[in-house]
């Protein structure tokens, strides 16, 4: 096998999909992933599970799917949009996306999870008060964001819709793209993202986009019937210079609309 090559894929039972979707309330942010690629960017998440009084709030670097079946998307796309592009699960996983870890506030894990954190933090307010810097202390640090920036509650508050009240984030089956680059930390404080996220956006866009081929796209939802000839015609204007005439036509072929299978989901 070659290096960064995938070991054979396991057959997928039929209650499991095999497409991982990215969804967006506007078309014309599906045309510009059509055009760019999946652009990652600070997500600002509810972190009150940790216990940190200090801390409710935290902002990673990512980009959002969902990994459920085509037949249960109807609720899904009602609260977060219905132009949507469904990627092979197999570019999800050559491209290093991971499922969410749904964790339970009260669990052994989720408070193994804080002690460690509360331990770092502790440890490097102390070692910074004594200017002091112990060997592997960024590693652990940074161990604990990678954690955290692809761990979700259960359940709990969507800060992107703040008076929609508690969500069960579970049953979005969420899967994350985490960027790691120096340009961008792993985990942000409110503080910081409220001051720097322009600045932190625009380098996650210069050093971590999502590329795909249109190989890799099982399905482009749009929300109305009357948007397809409109999708159509920006394709073939703005992505030809990209793609050969067989893959324009390739794209072309895998959309569809919200409209249409909502009668059947």
């Amino acid at each position: 096998m070659n290096s960064g090559e995938l070991p054979p894929q396991a057959p997928y039972p039929p209650e499991i999909s095999t497409t991982v979707f990215h969804f967006t309330d506007d078309i014309s942010k599906m045309m510009s992933i059509l055009k760019i690629g999946f652009k990652p960017h600070l997500s600002l998440e509810d972190i009150s599970w940790l216990g940190n009084s200090m801390y409710q709030e935290m902002a990673y670097p990512m980009v959002s799917f969902c990994d459920l079946p085509i037949g249960k998307l109807n609720e899904h796309i009602k609260y977060y949009g219905s132009y949507g592009i469904g990627m092979r699960k197999r570019w999800a996983l050559k491209n290093g996306l991971t499922p969410a870890l749904y964790v339970i506030p009260n669990s052994h894990f989720a408070k193994n999870i804080i002690d460690s954190q509360l331990k770092i933090f502790f440890l490097e307010d102390e070692r910074t008060k004594k200017n002091e810097r112990l060997d592997g202390e960024y590693d652990s640090k940074n161990l604990i964001f990678n954690i955290l920036a692809r761990s979700k509650p259960f359940e709990g508050n969507d800060l992107k819709k703040v008076n929609e009240g508690k969500r069960l984030f579970y049953h979005e089956r969420e899967w994350r793209y985490v960027p790691d680059i120096q340009a961008v930390p792993l985990g942000i404080s409110k503080a910081n993202f409220d001051r720097s996220k322009d600045h932190y956006n625009t380098a996650l866009a210069e050093q971590s986009m999502l590329h795909f081929a249109p190989e890799d796209v099982l399905y482009i939802l749009v929300k109305n019937e009357y948007e397809i000839p409109a999708l159509i015609q920006f394709i073939n204007s703005n992505l030809s210079d990209k793609y050969a005439p067989s893959q324009l036509q390739l794209l072309q072929s895998k959309i569809t609309s919200y409209e249409h299978i909502s009668r059947d989901i």
